[in-house]
């Protein structure tokens, strides 16, 4: 029923043709409300929910509970990416570090044999940590002042694994508080 395409932004998830004819007629069948949301949906592509890991590099991507708000979300967003799309600019910087970037740059220093652990924890560890920092500020328990602190950790870490394993033991005793 979904496929992908390409755009200029990028790969995104869209219906197939079959799928956009058959619902429409279930559509003009059912309620006419429904025929208007969903040629909403068939026209201007999916809900965002649908998009939502597409920022998420693919070895990392899961499924994801549902943000808080869409504030999360666009902060999630910038977690992985660096884009600091539709967010305030005078509390947003753009670019590097970014957990795409972070996760790439660990598996680079581990050695090749060792390479896919590394990103699998180096992923788990970017959900555990992402969910919590992009919370609003008067909840969260991971803040930017942690990223740093993670960051600097992860880099100076002389086995990457072990690195991977500290920040991850910090950020779950910060989540406990």
């Amino acid at each position: 029923m979904l496929r992908r395409i390409q755009t200029r932004r990028g790969t995104k998830a869209a219906l197939s043709r079959e799928a956009c004819v058959e619902a429409v007629a279930y559509a003009a069948y059912a309620r006419p409300m429904k025929m208007v949301s969903l040629t909403l949906v068939v026209l201007f592509g999916l809900p965002a929910a649908a998009h939502a890991q597409d920022y998420v590099r693919p070895e990392c991507r899961q499924p994801l509970p549902a943000f808080e708000s869409q504030r999360q979300a666009r902060w999630h967003r910038r977690f992985w990416t660096g884009r600091c799309d539709d967010l305030p600019m005078l509390k947003c910087v753009q670019g590097k570090p970014n957990w795409n970037t972070v996760a790439d740059d660990l598996r680079q220093k581990a050695p090749p044999a060792r390479r896919a652990a590394v990103m699998a924890q180096g992923c788990a560890l970017g959900h555990l940590i992402a969910w919590e920092w992009a919370r609003p500020e008067d909840v969260r328990r991971i803040d930017t002042a942690d990223l740093r602190r993670y960051l600097r950790l992860l880099e100076a870490a002389p086995d990457v694994e072990a690195g991977l394993r500290d920040v991850e033991r910090q950020a779950r005793a910060q989540l406990a508080r």
